[in-house]
């Protein structure tokens, strides 16, 4: 799927598809050699599934930005989850419902 639709798409098909409600905000990411999205798609769908597994989530919010070139790094992509599962610390807030 990623393949097919990009690396932005494929996670939100992952975000649809969860039992979580999940949120997917996405900057402008071009295109990242096969193995590269492949790798991150995995990552995420893992994310998902551990936040419902273990820390009993009931919401996610993931995003995806790539970092920007700099005199001593590559270009490369970040992908953050966040979740309001138990093992959050009292304080912390959910995050919010965004698409």
């Amino acid at each position: 799927m990623v393949t097919e639709r990009g690396l932005v798409d494929a996670v939100r098909v992952l975000a649809m598809d969860s039992p979580l409600e999940a949120a997917v905000s996405a900057g402008v990411v071009p295109r990242l050699d096969a193995p590269i999205e492949s790798a991150v798609h995995f990552g995420v769908a893992e994310l998902l599934t551990n936040a419902l597994k273990h820390a009993q989530a009931t919401r996610a919010r993931i995003s995806i930005t790539r970092t920007s070139p700099s005199s001593t790094s590559a270009c490369r992509p970040l992908s953050r989850t966040k979740d309001c599962g138990r093992c959050r610390p009292p304080a912390a807030k959910c995050p919010d419902r965004r698409s």
